[in-house]
């Protein structure tokens, strides 16, 4: 192989791992989104139990 081509394969090669990369941030990006609208959704389920739970509390 030339020097060239050689040139050519590796920039090739770079370029491939580069979108990669990307791919693989994009899917930990939505995976994060995911978590964090599920941690969303827990935590506004659970200052409702509190609240019941303290206005129990208060009535007892």
């Amino acid at each position: 192989m030339t020097i060239t081509v050689l040139k050519a394969v590796n920039a090739s090669n770079r370029r491939a791992g580069v979108a990669g990369a990307a791919e693989d941030t994009g899917a930990a990006a939505s995976q994060v989104r995911a978590s964090a609208s599920e941690l969303s959704r827990q935590s506004e389920h659970l200052g409702a139990e509190v609240n019941r739970f303290l206005a129990t509390v208060r009535a007892g």
